[in-house]
């Protein structure tokens, strides 16, 4: 047994690392993008939408900042999913339910240029301990919405 908790834990760790030699470290994905946040937000949730997803809500951090009298650059949080796909991840591990349903941040990097960000699923893998055949194509899923939305 211990050997294979021993496995289970490189495992982890080998994803982790691989995960941070391609990005930011801290298993989310960028994709860039020369349209704004609103251009960019707007084509997320209409493809969204088209692939047949559930679009929970998108919440404007700028505009309720606005609403309490202070500032911040355009940030938008778009929550969606697929409760066929989540509920077998959530029956593999009950705590990645804690990172879903998957969000896409779009925010203002530069100025008018919009970036969109999302938890990479082979990191909420390891995060929370669990495999699952359908990861690789969520993430590819997910990957596929962005570049069309950055485009």
């Amino acid at each position: 047994m211990g050997i294979i908790k021993n496995s289970m834990f490189l495992g982890i760790i080998l994803t982790i690392f691989s995960l941070s030699s391609h990005g930011t470290g801290t298993g989310l994905a960028v994709v860039e993008s020369e349209n704004s946040v609103k251009e960019v937000s707007e084509k997320l949730q209409g493809i969204i939408k088209e692939k047949g997803l559930n679009l929970f809500t998108v919440i404007d951090h700028s505009k309720n900042a606005k609403k309490v009298g202070l500032t911040l650059k355009p940030t938008q949080v778009i929550i969606f999913g697929n409760p066929n796909v989540g509920t077998l991840f959530m029956q593999k591990s009950d705590s990645v339910a804690i990172d879903l349903p998957q969000k896409f941040l779009v925010v203002e990097r530069e100025e008018g240029k919009a970036s969109i960000i999302f938890n990479d699923p082979t990191y909420l893998s390891a995060r929370h301990s669990f495999v699952h055949p359908a990861l690789s194509k969520v993430a590819g899923l997910l990957k596929t919405i962005a570049d069309s939305a950055a485009n």
